[in-house]
């Protein structure tokens, strides 16, 4: 019997110390209500000029800039005849 309780407590006892253990310090002290519509938390630091442009450079790589700052991929604006006009808007039959 005294077997089954001192493992009992020793399970307790871990069971505890986990649990304590899982409290970062870093989460001590948070916010734990939270006003809607309002940020409470740190405000953002303004990026450098050096990673703005860092950041403009991957995104043009990665294509997400292609037609706003560098036109079209491929570089070349179709012209002429090949080009097909829009189409009316459903709706807008003015044809």
């Amino acid at each position: 019997m005294c077997r089954k309780t001192s493992i009992a407590v020793l399970g307790c006892a871990l069971a505890v110390a986990l649990a304590l253990g899982g409290c970062r310090e870093d989460e001590q002290g948070r916010a734990l209500t939270f006003d809607k519509g309002n940020y409470s938390g740190k405000p953002d630091t303004p990026l450098s000029a050096e990673a703005r442009e860092k950041l403009r450079d991957r995104a043009r790589h990665q294509g997400g800039l292609g037609g706003v700052d560098r036109g079209p991929p491929g570089g070349a604006v179709p012209t002429g005849a090949d080009v097909r006009p829009p189409a009316a808007a459903p709706g807008n039959a003015s044809n």
